[in-house]
């Protein structure tokens, strides 16, 4: 394995391209979300997908964080495009939420308050082992993040209707 890793290090700028731009596209699939809600006047469909739009933004902002520290410019740019596309799917809803405190901005506070407790767990941590405490932190909550969906299963096996994750 460790000679695989040295075989491919000359192209690890080439791959880590690659792998940003399959992801930054993957995450134009979830416009047909921002399309649905235009197209009906109403985000009440995407009630749980706008939580896990939030997640997504929360989860993104502390990944960015994780690059800087990194110092990689590859994870950079995907989160940044991440940020950026899921704060335009997160207006989106709000613009056609019924309730607006309920459903888009106490879960935001939620998100902002996760933030601001792992950003002053890392100014108070030791250097030396922030990165990689962090960097675990951030690891368990993406997978939390893309296990979110799985919670639903039952309900969606019971009604044996998926169509709130057609978009997933």
């Amino acid at each position: 394995m460790e000679s695989l890793s040295e075989s491919l290090q000359p192209y690890k700028e080439t791959v880590g391209s690659i792998a940003s731009i399959v992801t930054i596209g993957q995450f134009f699939f979830r416009e047909p979300l921002s399309v649905g809600i235009f197209t009906r006047r109403s985000a009440l469909m995407a009630y749980q997908q706008c939580h896990l739009l939030e997640a997504r933004l929360c989860i993104g902002i502390l990944v960015l964080k994780y690059a800087l520290m990194l110092q990689d410019k590859a994870m950079f740019q995907v989160n940044l495009a991440a940020i950026i596309l899921n704060s335009i799917y997160l207006v989106c809803y709000l613009m056609y939420s019924k309730n607006k405190w309920e459903e888009v901005y106490r879960p935001s506070l939620r998100g902002v308050g996760l933030i601001a407790a792992l950003f002053t767990y890392m100014a108070w941590e030791d250097p030396t082992k922030v990165e990689y405490r962090y960097g675990l932190i951030v690891t368990i909550l993406m997978l939390l993040l893309m296990g979110a969906p799985l919670m639903e299963v039952k309900e969606i096996l019971q009604k044996k209707d998926a169509s709130i994750y057609l978009f997933q």
